[in-house]
Formats: structure tokens, sequence, C-alpha cells
């Protein structure tokens, strides 16, 4: 932590400054020692807080929270160490008096543990400053899950997972709180890929936005293994996006848009490690779907050869011979595919059978 050069400290003897005039001084000094680590923002935004302008703090706090270093490796002046305890115990009660599903409260709290640490590492704790640390990052751990809890009950999902992620970091955080830290940002992921799906499944979500959320559903899955997840909560949610992706297929199979219905099959036949169950599913719904849409192509090209048409014929017949191989590459054998592939050939030799 950086330490200002324009502050001496105060020498002995001198007269401790008024409470108002110690917490003024407090504010001001370490807005200057730690504004080259970029961490001023902490102040500014407590200070906003005080006199009433929770707005304009809101930001700068949320900063804080991000950015304020997570431990102090150098002592402060003395003169700062004279104000660290009582600087803490106002923000401890101020703390108490916020909203506790406020991410302004942690900055608070933060802004609290880290200047008794500042003060314990210029000089021995007291048993007073001891307590009031302890007091403090019980205060700081408590608070990280109630906001975190509060950010997915308002659906802000990746906010929770990164606050949550910043508490897990820490190397203070108590061996005891880990799991149920680590539970929460579970079920943060797991309700945000719900809600993906979920908006995937909507009939009013347009088809590109639909496989836009699918797909952002299966990297946020794929970012966390089942391991790490618990594997019944991973198999879940890589079924809610399965449902998604064949959902979308059933709805365009439903009004005769075959050809629409393919690519939400091909990406759900990627899905990794579905269930046994899910994968033949996936698999028999896109043969039977290439079989329809090669059935489809066959009537076309008829129509096309008797209008005379050879070149479209054979165009059409390209298209389906390329969707065929594209299945035959992504995995679907050649079992499941034969009759589209005996189809294919019909269409050929009546295309074959006309002069060019």
């Amino acid at each position: 932590m950086p330490v200002a050069a324009t502050q001496p400290d105060l020498p002995l003897g001198s007269v401790a400054p008024t409470a108002e005039e110690a917490a003024v001084e407090a504010v001001d000094s370490c807005f200057a020692l730690h504004q080259e680590g970029q961490h001023g923002a902490v102040f500014d935004a407590v200070a906003r807080h005080a006199v009433g302008d929770t707005e304009g703090a809101q930001a700068a706090l949320e900063s804080a929270v991000r950015e304020a270093p997570d431990g102090a490796a150098e002592g402060c002046p003395q003169r700062i160490a004279l104000l660290a305890a009582p600087a803490a115990r106002r923000l401890l009660a101020a703390s108490e008096s916020m909203d506790p599903t406020a991410v302004e409260r942690l900055a608070v709290l933060r802004v609290a543990v880290l200047w008794l640490e500042w003060r314990i590492v210029a000089a021995p704790a007291t048993g007073d400053v001891s307590e009031l640390l302890d007091k403090s990052r019980e205060a700081l751990w408590d608070g990280y899950g109630v906001v975190a809890r509060a950010m997915v009950r308002r659906k802000r999902f990746a906010d929770s997972r990164a606050l949550v992620r910043q508490a897990l970091d820490s190397e203070d955080l108590p061996g005891t709180r880990r799991a149920p830290l680590g539970d929460l940002a579970s079920v943060s992921l797991v309700r945000e890929i719900g809600r993906l799906a979920a908006r995937a499944r909507g009939t009013a979500t347009p088809e590109p936005q639909a496989l836009d959320s699918l797909e952002r559903a299966g990297e946020l899955l794929a970012g966390a293994p089942p391991e790490g997840l618990g594997p019944s909560r991973w198999h879940a949610a890589n079924r809610r996006i399965w449902r998604g992706y064949t959902r979308l297929a059933q709805r365009h199979l439903e009004t005769f848009e075959l050809e629409a219905a393919l690519p939400p099959l091909f990406r759900a036949l990627h899905l990794r490690d579905l269930d046994l169950g899910l994968d033949r599913r996936t698999r028999e719904l896109l043969a039977r779907t290439i079989e329809r849409v090669t059935d489809k192509a066959g009537e076309t090209i008829s129509r096309l050869l008797k209008d005379g048409d050879r070149e479209a014929a054979m165009q059409r017949w390209q298209d389906v011979r390329s969707l065929i191989q594209k299945a035959r590459d992504q995995g679907l054998s050649h079992e499941q595919l034969a009759a589209a592939f005996a189809r294919a050939r019909q269409m050929l030799e009546q295309i074959e059978e006309v002069s060019p």
C-alpha cells in the first residue's frame, strides 16, 4: 500500500485531534495514500454516501468493492494509526444503518477492514483493535452472502457470481464459509442458464436471439465442469439447454419448416456429456428431419425436371447431398441416414435420366 511522503508522523506528545477532525483528516489522508493504487474511490464514495449522495456513490462504491486491495502489506504512518480504530468504528456503525443487500455496504466494510489491517501492520494490535477487526471481518463475510443472494433474486446472476468469486479469492476467507459461498455461485449459474433457456423457448423470442441465448447458456455451463457445479446440477442445466434447442426445432417441424429445424438440432447434437437417452432422441429426430427434407426435395426435383430445369434440379440434389454429408460428418451413422441416402440416390438417377 503506497505511503505519501508529504504526510509526516505526529510528533510524540502532540495533542490528538477532536473526533470530527480525526474523521475528516483520516478520510483525506487515506485518500492521498491510496490514490496511487486507484483505491481513492473507496473513500470518495464513503464521503459521498455520508452526505446523502447515494446516486453519486453507487458507481464508485461498486468499483471500490472490485478494486480495493485484499489486505495491507505495509504499515501506515503513526498519525494514521492513531485514527484507524475510531474511523473503523464509525464505518462499522454506518454499515449497520445501511441496507444489508446494498453493495455500498460491502465497500464500507472493506474500508473498515483495510484500515484496521493497515493499523496492525504498523504496530501490534491491542485487544480492542483485534476484536474490532474480527467483528468487521465477520460482518464483511456475512455481507458477501447477503448481497450475492439479493443479486440472484434480482436476476443479476453474473454480478452475484463475480462478487462471490471475489470473496472466494480472498486468503482471509475462513474455510467454513467457502462451501456455502461456492454453493451460492452454483445456484446463480444454474438459474442464469435456466433463464436463458426459458427465454429461448418463449414464443415471443426471435429465432436468432433464441439461438444466441442457448449458445450463451452452453458457454456458461462449459466453464463449470460437473465436479465443480455438482453432477446433478450440471446435468439438469444441460437438459434445460437441450430442451431449448429441441423445442425450437419442434416449433419449426409443427409448421412444416423442415430446414429451419435443422440448425437447433445440429447444435443439440453437440452438447457435451448429454444424457444417453437425450442423445439418442436427438439423433433420431435429426435423422427423421433429414429424411423429410430429402423427401420434400425429391418432390421439388420432380417438378423442376417436369418443367425442363435440369440445372436447378441438380443444384437441389447437391444441397441435399451436402446436408446428408454434414450429418454424417457430425456423428450420425450410416444406418441412421440409410433412408436419406437411398432417397438421394433415387433423385440422382432421376436427374441422370434427363439429357442435359
